[in-house]
Formats: structure tokens, C-alpha cells, sequence
């Protein structure tokens, strides 16, 4: 492998990116300048060149940079959870967001905040080195497009005397705290539980000592303010998915009119409204747990109050009341779940499906990093097989391609002891709870159409 392969890939990719942003009468993204979303953002053209260029990059730098440095550094990565944690928990991007253009000093950030000078100064300086956060002179610094991202955009004071409305305007401060509070407190815990199997159902269990999960957890006293930080950053998270992916994963225009589609573990119904804007002509049941109803009526007189939907409380555990449905629908639902778990969720299903009925699952697609033949047996089921990678990248982009969803699958699996799935893996829980894998849908999230065996 030369050098120059990678970098006539980053070359290639980076004009037809300038090219993509100059069509659409835009610059190329400023890391100085706040964070706008961009119209083409969603194009699959433009998503693939990105891909691309973020796989060519880092193997590049994994390429020169010596073996036992990027060992090291990767061990230590720890430290950028740690410290992007600690500048969310001490709102520095609002702080500087009220200082305005020409900067904070870390010593007038330090007094606003409560900590040491010093503190800040480490904080800061870490994050900036790695494009986080701005120094515009010696330990004076400014928000970038980046740190902007970890506003709350509420006064200071609020933040700290209101902690259960502190993310209502912050979805993505509140997923940044989510991680680098629930998810990092329980990593490094997942040795200790692999070795020590038997009383603690995750390392999240075995982190926090509770045997709750952590859904019901969140629920108990003095987690209130958890349980509104994650329900902001699910509201931020169901944002980034394409809404033609929801709708177009049900093929909705195939369906006899007031086919039954049913969300299962479907929230409020927030994916149920998308698929009702696109086919009214359908009707729709949303089921979640009994605590939920009152909500998920009150959801619907809010946004459709005259839409064919039915609030029906259901744990997808226990024997599925809606028969004969056109569609069970599952919106990232089976990543929460170990492979016992959702296999159980689908035989109930199952037992419940009529002749003609379909399963349709949105979960993230794991891709083996090795190249894979079009024809060998891991790669056999219709819109699985993937737009062509330039060599010498990884089959499945690297950190370009798998994007969050790489650690993801290390987050579920310790707070949940849930995984992301390849397609030999929902290939093998649709044969042993007697559905057949039709197709898979490439996207962000992926479709995964199921029929009865």
C-alpha cells in the first residue's frame, strides 16, 4: 500500500465535496464558525464522499504514525471522554457563548464556573487540541463549530439552580452528559463483568450497584434529572433520522387502505406520525408501557387528534394482542436487547402475524472490515450489498463508515448487555423465531424486512 493511494482518494473526495458544497451555493464548512446544518447533508452522494474522506484520513494517520504511539493514544482516549464530559458539566460553552466573540479568559471562566484556574486551563486546552474549542491568544479562548454543539442556551444560573429543565434547549449537551456520566461510569466495568458472570445482569448494574435497569433507574429518586436528559437527547437523536426512511420502511403505498401498522415499543408514536403523514390512508397502533399512555394521548390530540390511532399498553414480552397486522414495526428497539431477549420479542410476534404479515426493524447495520464476496453466503439477502469502496480502505469505511453506531455497539452492551447487529445476526434471530430476512435496506438507520418462514 503506497501513501499516495490514500491521498489521491482524500483528493479525489475532497473536490467532489467543494464541488457538492458549491452547487449548493455554500461554503465549505468553517471549523471558526458556528454549526449550520447544510441542505445536502442528507445526500447519499455527498454522505459516501465524506465516508470516504474520514476512512482515507485516519488510515493515513494510522498509517505514519508510529505503532506503539497510537497504541497508547487510543488507551488514553478515556481522557477526551473525560474532558469533553467535564466541560459540558461546567456549561463552558455557554460561558464563553456570554462572552461573546472576543473570548474568556481562562481565569474569568474559572470564576464563573467554581473551579481552579488551572482546571480550566487543562480542560480547555485539551479540547482545543483536538478542534474543540478555540485559544485565540495565550489562554483566552472562544466557542468553535464543535464546542457551539455543547450549549445549553439557557443563563448560567438557570443551568445550575433548574438541573431537570437544564437540556431542554441542549438535546445534544445532553447526550454528550449521557456518555461521559451513565456510559463512561459502567465501560470500564465490563472486564470485571465478563470474568464475574452471574449477579450483575450489565456492567452498568454492576457500576451503579442497583439490579434496576437502567430505564426503571432512571426513575427512581434523584434521577429525575437523568430521565429528563435522556428523553432530550432521544428527541435530538430521532431528529437526525432521515423521515423517508420511517415512511418509505413500510412501503405504505403497497397496502390495501386501514391496514393495521403497528409500533411496537413505539414511545408517543413519534415514527407513527411520520408513517401517518405519508399514508393516511392507513390505520395505526402505538404500543409502549402503561405508563406511557396518558402521554402518548395527549402526543396525538396535540399533532393528529383525528388520525385512525390507537394507544394500546403492551410490554412486547407478553403474547402481541394486535393480530393479523399488515405491519410490526420496530423503531431501534432490538439493540436495547441481548439475542434471547429479541428473539423472544419475535416469537411473540410471530405467534401474532398472519400469513401476509411483514416485521420491519430500523437498526444500524454492523459491516466486517474485511472485503466480503458479493456471492459467499454473508452477504445473499437483497440490499445488503454496499457501493463500492475504494482499495486500500476497510470493506466498511472505518471510523468514516460506522460513524457512532462503532461505539454504540460498546454502549448497549454495557448499559443494557444489547449489541448492534449484523445481517448474518438478524438472519439467524429471524430463523430461530420463525421469520425469514427478505431484504435490508441500506440507510441511517437500516431496514430490515421480515416475512413469515
Amino acid at each position: 500500500m503506497s501513501l499516495t493511494a490514500l491521498t489521491d482518494i482524500l483528493s479525489a473526495q475532497a473536490k467532489a465535496l467543494e464541488a457538492a458544497y458549491a452547487a449548493a451555493g455554500e461554503g465549505v464548512p468553517n471549523l471558526d464558525a458556528p454549526f449550520h446544518p447544510s441542505a445536502i447533508d442528507s445526500d447519499p452522494a455527498f454522505i459516501q464522499a465524506r465516508h470516504i474522506i474520514i476512512a482515507a484520513a485516519n488510515q493515513l494517520i494510522q498509517t505514519v504514525r508510529p505503532a506503539p504511539e497510537t497504541l497508547q493514544l487510543e488507551a488514553c482516549s478515556v481522557h477526551s471522554t473525560s474532558a469533553i464530559g467535564l466541560a459540558e458539566q461546567y456549561h463552558l460553552a455557554d460561558v464563553l457563548a456570554e462572552a461573546g466573540p472576543q473570548g474568556l479568559h481562562t481565569r474569568d471562566i474559572a470564576s464563573k464556573v467554581g473551579l481552579e484556574t488551572q482546571s480550566v486551563e487543562r480542560i480547555l486546552r485539551f479540547l482545543a487540541t483536538r478542534h474543540i474549542f478555540k485559544e485565540v491568544s495565550p489562554n483566552v479562548y472562544v466557542n468553535n463549530r464543535i464546542s457551539g454543539l455543547l450549549q445549553k442556551n439557557k443563563p448560567i444560573e438557570e443551568l445550575r439552580s433548574q438541573p431537570n429543565s437544564r437540556y431542554a434547549k441542549g438535546p445534544l449537551a445532553a447526550g454528550v452528559s449521557h456518555i461521559a456520566d451513565d456510559v463512561f461510569a459502567s465501560s470500564p466495568y465490563l472486564g470485571k463483568w465478563l470474568s464475574e458472570p452471574g449477579e450483575w445482569e450489565t456492567p452498568f448494574n454492576m457500576s451503579h450497584k442497583t439490579h434496576s435497569k437502567i430505564f426503571p433507574w432512571y426513575g427512581e429518586p434523584g434521577n429525575e434529572w437523568r430521565m429528563h436528559r435522556f428523553a432530550s437527547f432521544m428527541q435530538y437523536a430521532g431528529s437526525l433520522f432521515p423521515q423517508d426512511i420511517i415512511s418509505n420502511s413500510i412501503n405504505g403505498e403497497s397496502l390495501p387502505p386501514d391496514s393495521v401498522v403497528v409500533d411496537v415499543g413505539g414511545s408517543l408514536g413519534q415514527a407513527t406520525l411520520t408513517m401517518y403523514k405519508a399514508f393516511p390512508n392507513l390505520s395505526y397502533i402505538v404500543q409502549d408501557l402503561p405508563e406511557l399512555e396518558q402521554d402518548a394521548k395527549d402526543y396525538w390530540k396535540t399533532h393528529a387528534p383525528s388520525a385512525p390511532v390507537r394507544i394500546m399498553p403492551h410490554n412486547f414480552f407478553d403474547p402481541q394482542p394486535a393480530k393479523n397486522a399488515a405491519v410490526y414495526f420496530f423503531r431501534v428497539v432490538f439493540h436495547d436487547w441481548p439475542d434471547n431477549k429479541v428473539q423472544e420479542i419475535m416469537q411473540r410476534t410471530r405467534e401474532a402475524a398472519g400469513p401476509d404479515s411483514k416485521l420491519v426493524a430500523l437498526d444500524s447495520l454492523q459491516e466486517h472490515t474485511c472485503r466480503v464476496d458479493a456471492n459467499s453466503s454473508s452477504v445473499v439477502v437483497p440490499g445488503a450489498a454496499k457501493k463500492t469502496v475504494p482499495s486500500p480502505l476497510l470493506a466498511n469505511l472505518g471510523i468514516g463508515g460506522t460513524s457512532i453506531f462503532g461505539p454504540m455497539d460498546f454502549q448497549m452492551w454495557v448499559l443494557c448487555n444489547g449489541r448492534e447487529r449484523t445481517e448474518e445476526d438478524f438472519k439467524r434471530l429471524g430463523a430461530a423465531s420463525g421469520w425469514k430476512l427478505e431484504s435490508v435496506k441500506l440507510g441511517a438507520p437500516a431496514t430490515y424486512t421480515f416475512t413469515p418462514a
